[in-house]
């Protein structure tokens, strides 16, 4: 079994957890893999306050005690913890390296929309030349809508150019030396100094996707703005896609990208999310009254 480094490069800061990653991460788990995280939202990467805070947050208390027990559960009681509600602020670059060097991955997974796309290629161009054989993968938004910018970077090994539950699967398998990366749908692939280009894969039925598994993420991620307090809260996918064609948005381009790959808008039945939406609760909840003071 492999052991996966994924790699959130989001400097929206605190209370942002993505869809994509804890699905890929219990997809990844069920299959028996090693999994870790390296979340740039644990850092304080803007100066001063970040717009999401200016925005949301700022009539938004947490129950400071609450959060730091939780966090110091989380990081383990080590030196270095952040304290309260403060996100970190050592140096990420120095501590990605150390991360990687403590975990040793591999594979390193980014996800990164088109903002961030920049910022994580230098960030994982750096750590290469501290670990030249390390083998990257990319997905996300930018990479299945530019994967041509992505391999002129000449930085990842894998592109991921359709869904990641099938994609991310494929490319363990190949870093397992269990697979020929040109069977794995849905990827582009490098190979000495091109890029080969797989075909796509079938969208991904609803019924199939494992639960998603949050406990990489820090504890301070849960906590998010309602109606003047921070409740904890986590995303989830009832649907895949959407029925709509706004002209600013996104689902036009992709409903033709996936083409003839199946259905583009997929439902959960009532019964699926119904069942994973209580295991969540049970396994995430704990004592959420408590944890909310008034503003």
């Amino acid at each position: 079994m492999s052991r996966v480094l994924f790699v959130n490069p989001s400097r929206a800061g605190q209370g942002q957890i993505p869809i994509n990653i804890p699905l890929l991460i219990g997809a990844l788990k069920r299959d028996g893999h090693d999994v870790d995280l390296f979340d740039l939202t644990d850092y304080q990467t803007f100066e001063g306050i970040s717009a999401f805070e200016r925005i949301f947050f700022k009539e938004a208390p947490f129950n400071t005690d609450k959060i730091t027990a939780d966090r110091r559960e989380f990081y383990g009681g080590l030196d270095g913890t952040p304290s309260g509600v403060e996100l970190k602020r050592s140096d990420y670059a120095s501590d990605f390296v150390q991360k990687i060097e403590n975990f040793k991955p591999d594979l390193i997974a980014a996800s990164s929309l088109s903002v961030d796309f920049s910022f994580i290629t230098e960030m994982l161009a750096k750590a290469r030349q501290h670990f030249p054989d390390l083998r990257i993968a990319i997905g996300g938004i930018h990479a299945i809508l530019q994967p041509d910018s992505v391999e002129n970077t000449g930085v990842y090994d894998f592109i991921c150019v359709g869904e990641g539950e099938t994609a991310l699967s494929g490319i363990v398998q190949v870093v397992e030396n269990r697979r020929d990366p040109s069977t794995v749908p849905g990827i582009r692939y490098k190979k000495g100094n091109a890029y080969l280009r797989n075909s796509m894969a079938r969208l991904v039925e609803l019924s199939e996707v494992t639960k998603s598994d949050f406990r990489c993420f820090d504890p301070i991620h849960f906590y998010r703005p309602f109606d003047g307090q921070r409740y904890k809260m986590l995303n989830y996918e009832f649907s895949r896609g959407c029925p709509f064609n706004c002209s600013y948005c996104v689902n036009g381009v992709l409903k033709g990208l996936y083409k003839g790959l199946g259905k583009y808008h997929r439902v959960k039945t009532i019964d699926q999310s119904i069942a994973e939406l209580q295991e969540l609760v049970a396994e995430y909840k704990e004592d959420v009254p408590s944890i909310v003071e008034k503003s």
